[in-house]
């Protein structure tokens, strides 16, 4: 099967779409089919999709628009997932192009056993995958070379793709049409389980060494595990009903990177499932990780109060295994959730206990992490002449260490305390410094605050549309993530700059500022913030 020359992308603006090959390819198809087809508003991106899912190739395109006679494109789209049986030709196709299975059914008898063997195991992988774990997962023993000369056969076949713009290392993949066919052989071989089952452990192990290195190595791992997102939920997927507490070993390990990336929605289904599915007796590791990654994305969803009793239990339960690095880190997060229910003081006790025993460990990114939270407290009590030494020491530290996560906090606190005091063009550049270092790591929620610090400081210096707009843009990201806290040093200066700046405008025109907010994009709302912030 030979690929079209250009695929399209469902999010691009109709003039771009028609002048997509595989777009033009499948509207001519379909209009010979039913004369009355036309591409427009409102099929565009749906069928920009298909063409998409069937990766471009020209005959499964020709398939899939002579199902317009009998489907709508949305109902095609709907049925790619099996493609096989969807994709038949008419009676008036010669006999080679019938099916799209008999095209990739031809090219897999034409491989040897061993090259067959392979392809199947291969099919497993979702969104591609390393010579590394392809060794990995034909099972133990297995000869890294010997897979590599496999897979060069398979290459030259052009049954395997292989992108070396990546980085320092090939990655892998296929045609998703070809590997759909590979998953029907697998299941026929009755070889399925076994190959997922170390697809699991090779994604489990992955994910430990994410979280052994999440302080140190956060950027490098947030992008490695984000590469490997579409395995990631495979395994997730595979384990969850087949195995719960190697399951709960995964989802354990993954908590900071749902937590840090935020994807609070997707993580916070896992962990809930997991910890439904497990005991927690006797104490262990998996089920103390996974219970507090459910802790840390409780909060988000407005369950502070019960996020904090989760975090307490957990704490408890490091404790008992008398793993010291863990009881630090609970500690750490024990004071992060006394902060999102409002309990300043509490808070900035635990931390101040934090930084103690952190000091006593003499790990130095732990004891940065531990400023990083009672900076935080002190900013919420309005502690200002206390929090802006730490706020610097964080800053100074994180830079040397590469931390664009604690600096991006650091800024974040001198900004906050230059708002409180009302020094609004100081603000107003040091939320930008940390609006930059927020998009740098990834982190769409600390984004947000980072736009909202913007806009409160905005309204300080009379913008009141711009800041009631961002602030409506913002609050549209949370709701998108199931997001809802009420942060009260963060409420309050709210309350003191937007409500003056929604009563200058009047109610009326306040309310249109909200609801053009939330009908603009999160990157639009960052992009105008970050230039108005830096003027």
């Amino acid at each position: 099967a030979v690929r079209s020359r250009t695929t399209a992308d469902p999010g691009a603006d109709l003039q771009a779409l028609e002048q997509s090959d595989a777009v033009q390819l499948f509207v001519d198809r379909a209009r010979a089919s039913r004369r009355d087809f036309a591409l427009g508003p409102g099929n565009a991106a749906v069928v920009a999709e298909i063409c998409r899912r069937l990766d471009g190739i020209p005959l499964a395109i020709e398939l899939a628009a002579a199902r317009v006679r009998a489907l709508s494109v949305e109902q095609i789209r709907s049925r790619l997932d099996d493609r096989f049986k969807l994709l038949t030709g008419g009676r008036s196709a010669v006999p080679r192009q019938q099916t799209l299975l008999a095209t990739i059914q031809w090219s897999y008898d034409q491989l040897l056993p061993d090259e067959q063997s392979l392809l199947r195991a291969l099919a497993v992988f979702a969104g591609g995958w390393t010579l590394e774990s392809a060794t990995a997962i034909t099972g133990d023993g297995a000869d890294e070379f010997a897979v590599l000369d496999l897979l060069t056969r398979l290459i030259d076949k052009s049954l395997v793709l292989v992108d070396q713009a990546g980085g320092s290392e090939a990655r892998y993949g296929m045609l998703e049409t070809v590997r759909q066919y590979g998953l029907e052989r697998l299941l026929e071989s009755g070889e399925a389980d076994a190959v997922r089952d170390r697809h699991g452990s090779v994604f489990t192990a992955l994910a430990e060494q994410f979280y052994q290195e999440k302080f140190t190595r956060e950027e490098f791992w947030a992008q490695r595990l984000t590469r490997e997102m579409d395995n990631l939920r495979a395994a997730l997927s595979f384990l969850r009903h087949r195995n719960p507490e190697r399951y709960l070993e995964l989802v354990g390990a993954l908590g900071y990177f749902w937590w840090g990336r935020s994807h609070i929605v997707e993580g916070r289904e896992h962990v809930n499932a997991a910890i439904a599915a497990a005991s927690p007796h006797p104490v262990r590791r998996s089920y103390a990780r996974t219970l507090r990654g459910q802790a840390m994305l409780h909060a988000y969803e407005g369950g502070q109060t019960g996020a904090r009793a989760l975090m307490e239990r957990t704490l408890a339960m490091w404790r008992d295994l008398g793993d010291a690095l863990e009881i630090a880190a609970s500690l750490e997060m024990l004071g992060w959730s006394q902060f999102l229910a409002s309990e300043d003081e509490a808070a900035c006790a635990t931390f101040g206990e934090l930084l103690r025993v952190v000091r006593e460990c003499g790990d130095p990114v732990l004891v940065n992490r531990a400023k990083v939270g009672l900076g935080q407290a002190l900013v919420a009590l309005s502690r200002v002449e206390d929090a802006c030494p730490i706020a610097n020491e964080i800053i100074a530290f994180s830079r040397k260490a590469n931390d664009r996560r604690s600096e991006h906090s650091g800024w974040h606190y001198l900004a906050d305390c230059a708002l409180i005091q009302g020094r609004f063009p100081d603000a107003l550049g040091l939320y930008r410094e940390s609006l930059v270092l927020a998009e740098a790591i990834g982190d769409r929620l600390e984004t947000s605050f980072e736009v909202e610090g913007i806009a409160m400081t905005l309204a300080g210096l009379g913008q009141h549309e711009t800041a009631i707009r961002l602030m409506g843009a913002t609050r549209a990201e949370w709701a998108r993530h199931g997001v809802n806290m009420q942060i009260r040093f963060w409420d309050a200066l709210t309350e003191r700059h937007i409500t003056p700046a929604r009563a200058a405008l009047g109610h009326e025109h306040a309310e249109a500022a909200t609801k053009a907010g939330r009908e603009m994009t999160f990157e639009a709302a960052v992009a105008e913030a970050r230039a108005l912030a830096s003027q």
